[in-house]
């Protein structure tokens, strides 16, 4: 009895298995590429409200700051001094525009602080979103803008006077409040000649967005400023220099106000506020 073999020849079943191989390959990239998105979009989709905003803030954020984490106000500054000194260089700062108003007049801007002059009730104070820093000498009816080019940032906080000092006027940089569409703030910007001329007041320990600005009554060189952001940035912060450093005293979330007991001023009162809710939210 005669046996009879029958074999693939090697030169067939080397490509055969190739394409095996090339086949599963291709099967697993399939599936990376249409699982990994899906699952990246599930992860945002179920995650908290709260937290799909505050992902957009910090990529609103990122995208500005990269590779940093965070923009350094000093940095800002400088950059906006070394605008101004090309264009003063190149003769773009001895131009006189023209502006003519198109309207429409039924829209404003937001206004997020108001401060009216110690000894000159008439004279108003207003910090914008994005606008910088306008005054009013009719007690509101209309308004003009400070000089404020020089400002690293247009998005204000607050505005307040020096209760010892009238012609200190101090703003407070960047927009509390909370939207995507919000700018964080590079400081305290000081004038000591009535909003005439600025400059960057103290180290750049103020992040995010100051939200308030307070004096002690009784010590002019005592201050207490409302910071809000995200990371190590919010909370409440103490000066005894008038501004010129700072120190955290009260953290957990996003501080907004801060007022001094009117007859027992050794008496802060604080409020944080994270908009979508937190556990650190409340006055204290």
């Amino acid at each position: 009895m005669s046996v009879y073999l029958c074999s693939t020849p090697a030169f067939y079943a080397l490509p055969t298995i190739r394409y095996i191989r090339a086949m599963r390959c291709s099967a697993v990239i399939t599936c990376l590429l249409v699982l990994f998105p899906a699952v990246l979009y599930s992860q945002h989709t179920f995650l908290p409200e709260y937290e799909r905003v505050v992902q957009r803030q910090r990529w609103f954020m990122q995208q500005r700051a990269f590779p940093a984490d965070s923009i350094p106000a000093e940095t800002m500054l400088k950059a906006v001094n070394t605008e101004l000194a090309r264009r003063q260089k190149n003769g773009q700062e001895s131009i006189q525009y023209t502006w003519e108003s198109l309207g429409p007049d039924t829209i404003a801007g937001r206004i997020s602080s108001l401060a009216v002059h110690p000894n000159n009730p008439n004279f108003w104070v207003g910090g914008s979103g994005g606008g910088g820093v306008w005054y009013s000498s009719n007690r509101g009816a209309s308004w003009q803008r400070f000089s404020t080019r020089n400002f690293p940032v247009y998005a204000i906080g607050c505005v307040v006077y020096n209760p010892h000092a009238p012609n200190e006027l101090y703003a407070g940089t960047g927009e509390p409040n909370f939207a995507s569409f919000t700018f964080p703030g590079a400081g305290i910007m000081r004038s000591v000649n009535g909003g005439q001329t600025w400059s960057q007041h103290g180290t750049a320990t103020l992040k995010g967005s100051i939200a308030d600005l307070v004096f002690h009554p009784d010590d002019d060189s005592l201050m207490f400023a409302a910071c809000a952001g995200f990371g190590d940035v919010p909370g409440v912060y103490r000066s005894t220099n008038r501004g010129a450093t700072w120190q955290r005293v009260l953290e957990g979330t996003s501080a907004m106000d801060i007022a001094i007991h009117p007859t027992r001023h050794n008496i802060i009162y604080a409020t944080l506020s994270y908009p979508l809710g937190n556990s650190f939210n409340g006055i204290y």
